[in-house]
């Protein structure tokens, strides 16, 4: 069931794939933030469902490729839900906890620095393609494969992995599935990240 809206891109031509890059820039610095300790900011950012609606965007574009993604948005939704009833501090203390039990995650630190890589590689990406650069932006997207193809892409996949695996409370255990579903994707160059 995509319980993703799919949202293509708007615009078209170099438009459209300037536009793709910056979701994908939005989706790794949303990865970044998740593997570092919580702050009040992104608590009150993921409990307001900005959290949610950033992966939602970033994911959106991928047409078909949707499915896997749905079970942990709607966990992240309820998320959101359930924290109505709650002190935004509570939520605070709480994910603060969860996160000191994930500190024993291999490289956690190293996943929060290979995904603000990435946002900033799609990042200068997307002013490439918008400024009509294309030499540039080409490299940089497959300095982005290069990257997630080798140790980069190896660290988040294992940092992933782990966080699924250890079972841990929510909503680090969908941000798990999701960032796993993530890199899965953009490892394997799905849609436009082979066509680049």
């Amino acid at each position: 069931m995509d319980v993703v809206p799919a949202v293509p891109p708007l615009g078209k031509g170099f438009d459209a794939v300037s536009e793709i890059a910056r979701r994908r820039a939005q989706g790794w610095n949303t990865f970044a933030r998740a593997f570092s300790a919580p702050s009040l900011d992104w608590v009150a950012e993921l409990r307001g469902g900005l959290v949610r609606k950033c992966l939602e965007l970033a994911i959106g574009w991928r047409e078909g490729e949707l499915s896997d993604f749905g079970a942990p948005i709607l966990t992240l939704g309820a998320f959101e839900r359930s924290s109505r009833r709650r002190a935004l501090e509570l939520d605070f203390d709480r994910l603060t906890t969860a996160f000191g039990e994930l500190a024993t995650v291999a490289s956690l630190e190293a996943a929060g620095g290979a995904c603000e890589l990435l946002h900033r590689l799609c990042a200068e990406e997307a002013v490439a393609w918008e400024s009509g650069v294309l030499r540039r932006a080409r490299d940089l997207r497959l300095r982005q494969s290069q990257e997630l193809r080798g140790d980069v892409g190896q660290v988040l996949s294992v940092v992933c992995a782990e966080l699924v695996d250890r079972n841990p409370r929510q909503p680090y255990l969908a941000l798990g599935q999701l960032g796993r579903v993530w890199v899965e994707r953009e490892r394997a160059g799905s849609s436009f990240a082979s066509g680049a």
